[in-house]
């Protein structure tokens, strides 16, 4: 079982991009982690990256739960893998999502191929923008579930294009160098990060 704890502090004010306050965010009891942070970055139509600091599935765990509590508020919400993104050919397909585990969520892509019957029409997006682009356009919010830097040096860039990155480290597993290397990418790569949530084993 995890335990949530939300450190979501700034990182060190050179990883922060200009004109923008590097005041540390709260730190969030257990019970608000997840809503704390749909309140403090979700606001109409969002893309939030979420990004592994390291080896381990907490940025794909951080998603869903973060899309359970978008969807329980009526947004319609996509989880989208970006290494699956990574490794599709040239020409991905936006409609390729398969129904999440809770109401109002789905994933892409979709391991059998299915296509959301909401999508008008989706033609195949060429580049990494333009699937995220079609995905905004149809979706309330969307969830980057990105890899660590480590394991795939071009998941920052991914990242970058939403509009914030939330790191994911895990207790006893994630180390500072690999909480700093990925701020370093995300620094490089242009992205705005938020901060980063600790994932606690209980």
């Amino acid at each position: 079982m995890r335990r949530h704890s939300l450190i979501l502090e700034k990182a060190a004010s050179e990883a922060s991009p200009p004109n923008r306050t590097t005041e540390p965010l709260p730190k969030i009891t257990r019970s608000g982690v997840y809503a704390e942070i749909v309140r403090r970055f979700f606001h109409g139509r969002t893309v939030i990256a979420v990004m592994a600091a390291g080896s381990g599935r907490a940025a794909a765990h951080i998603c869903g739960r973060l899309a359970a509590d978008l969807a329980a508020s009526g947004n319609r919400v996509v989880v989208a893998d970006v290494s699956a993104m990574l490794h599709m050919g040239p020409l991905c397909d936006p409609a390729a999502c398969h129904p999440g585990t809770a109401p109002n969520v789905w994933t892409w892509p979709s391991p059998a191929g299915e296509r959301v019957e909401f999508f008008k029409s989706a033609p195949p997006a060429a580049s990494a923008d333009n699937l995220i682009q079609s995905l905004h356009r149809v979706f309330d919010s969307v969830l980057l579930a990105c890899p660590a830097p480590e394991t795939e040096p071009a998941a920052a860039g991914i990242a970058a294009l939403a509009d914030a990155v939330v790191l994911a480290a895990e207790a006893g597993q994630t180390t500072k160098q690999q909480v700093g290397r990925a701020q370093r990418e995300l620094q490089s790569a242009g992205a705005t990060l938020a901060g980063c949530i600790l994932l606690r084993r209980s």
